[in-house]
């Protein structure tokens, strides 16, 4: 695979961040001094702060999601583009990149789909109902290999933690 971690400088991402999130401190501070008129509706204005928010969030997990992935696909932005879509509908998935190592020894294969990654056929996969939505999704370079994988469990113990 290419190595385009060289291009994930972020320093232009860390300064519109920072930016970003002065607006927002000083849309808080306008909303705090505002307080105590009865004519002002905090919580519109809080679903604003909100969304403002949310939106920096995104911006900083996609650059870091695209910085990870790309030295393994030039599907990164398809990658990140399903993963935000997906969240969005509060749909989970299994995605599985590989890397160095090959994983079809690993996995309990699913269904062969041999397909380009497109946002569109990764988001079709994991729709709550879909035959293959409840397994992993593999992926090799720009291609979809498998779906319905299923993964081997950890052999870690989790101590004191509640899971599921």
């Amino acid at each position: 695979m290419m190595n385009r971690q060289a291009d994930c400088d972020s320093s232009t991402m860390r300064q519109k961040l920072k930016g970003d999130l002065h607006r927002v401190a000083d849309r808080m501070n306008q909303t705090l001094s505002t307080f105590d008129h009865d004519s002002v509706c905090l919580l519109g204005q809080f679903a604003e702060i909100r969304a403002e928010i949310k939106q920096i969030e995104v911006l900083a997990s996609s650059f870091y999601l695209d910085c990870y992935l790309s030295p393994f696909t030039e599907k990164f932005a398809e990658l990140t583009a399903s993963v935000q879509h997906l969240s969005d509908r509060r749909y989970g998935a299994l995605i599985v990149i590989e890397r160095e190592v090959p994983l079809e020894p690993i996995i309990h294969s699913g269904v062969a789909v041999d397909a380009r990654v497109t946002h569109a056929l990764l988001e079709s996969l994991f729709i709550p109902g879909a035959p293959l939505h409840d397994g992993a999704v593999l992926i090799r370079g720009n291609q979809i290999v498998s779906a319905g994988n299923v993964l081997p469990l950890s052999q870690a113990i989790a101590h004191e933690r509640k899971i599921g």
